[in-house]
């Protein structure tokens, strides 16, 4: 970020993010990737929460893995991970994506099966 003198990354604060949904026009949604918003949020010292909560209503897609915090791992997501109570709020959503290593069948199954609990 001292090389810009300002953070390049959108939505990595709760400021910043109310700036951009409050510039951005109606018809222009977010994609909220819920993995990276884990790791910026605790890299960069901010609550996640607050970001969903503003950007909520302007989500049209979202990326789903699991990571420990530190970097995007792009791991199978679990059934006990912090986002599971926001996937059913963000419910303007039109599609969500997995992103994870393992493509595996028997894998993509689990998860989809894991999904459905989390929007139903």
């Amino acid at each position: 970020m001292t090389r810009f003198g300002f953070s390049p990354l959108l939505f990595t604060d709760v400021e910043t993010a109310k700036d951009l949904v409050s510039i951005l026009p109606n018809e222009v949604g977010v994609l909220c990737d819920l993995a990276h918003l884990n790791v910026s949020s605790h890299v960069l010292r901010f609550n996640k929460s607050d970001v969903i909560n503003l950007i909520s209503e302007r989500t049209y897609g979202i990326h789903l893995s699991h990571n420990d915090r530190s970097e995007d791992t792009n791991r199978v997501i679990i059934e006990h991970t912090w986002y599971k109570k926001y996937v059913s709020t963000l419910e303007k959503s039109e599609f969500i994506t997995l992103e994870t290593y393992d493509y595996s069948k028997h894998s993509i199954m689990q998860q989809y099966e894991k999904l459905q609990e989390f929007i139903s």
